[in-house]
């Protein structure tokens, strides 16, 4: 890579192209190569697809990684119980420059100082404690809810929230037995569910307060 750089610097424009192509697939190379060695060791590649009703969550299989498969928005992985602790399995994550967040399901054998080592190589990436469980909506803008609750932005199609009938811009009041104040209460609420409990949830859509059954999904 050094090597390549240095051409890519040349001022022949000819060589300097020729570099920085050569550059660039063999960086796309590696980082596939890692995506791929990644989903061995049980992490699970994802993309959140944009469509008219909210978005998707999108998995990246190792098929789709040899068949060359470009995705559009942010690319994460879930790690959990079954990831496999190899001594160089953080070096496989770290090659993944364009990943932006690890989704860290409860359970999963990372320590603290494993964590701060990722975000150290990779800076952009946000790491999220996850439960077991998940409702399919990510955070909404305050301004689209009510001000109570934890406002709802996107709605993940086929997830339970969707099967249930929560829109973007409710704001999710109780989950259970749990009352939610705000997003990080409603993520915190989930670690108490595993996916495919039935619990009941209150929503206000306006002035109406709803109160919705909704099968909780997995990662």
């Amino acid at each position: 890579d050094a090597s390549l750089s240095e051409l890519g610097e040349s001022p022949a424009a000819s060589v300097s192209l020729r570099a920085m192509t050569v550059l660039r697939d063999h960086r796309l190379q590696r980082e596939f190569k890692a995506m791929y060695e990644v989903i061995d060791l049980g992490g699970r590649l994802f993309h959140l697809s944009s469509h008219g009703g909210g978005q998707d969550l999108i998995f990246i299989s190792q098929e789709m990684i040899l068949r060359g498969y470009r995705w559009d928005g942010k690319l994460g992985i879930q790690i959990d119980e079954t990831w496999h602790h190899t001594r160089d399995a953080l070096e496989k994550v770290k090659r993944i420059s364009e990943l932006e967040s690890i989704y860290l399901i409860k359970g999963a054998p990372l320590t603290r100082e494993e964590l701060i080592e990722l975000q150290v190589a990779l800076p952009q990436v946000v790491v999220q404690n996850r439960g077991t469980a998940r409702l399919g909506v990510t955070h909404g803008n305050i301004f689209f809810g009510t001000g109570k609750g934890a406002p709802v932005g996107d709605v993940n199609r086929d997830s339970g929230a969707a099967k249930a009938g929560i829109r973007t811009g409710d704001s999710i009041i109780r989950v259970g037995d749990y009352d939610i104040t705000d997003f990080e209460s409603l993520v915190r609420s989930l670690e108490n569910y595993s996916a495919g409990d039935v619990v009941e949830v209150d929503i206000l859509r306006g002035i109406e307060k709803l109160t919705l059954e909704v099968e909780l999904g997995g990662w």
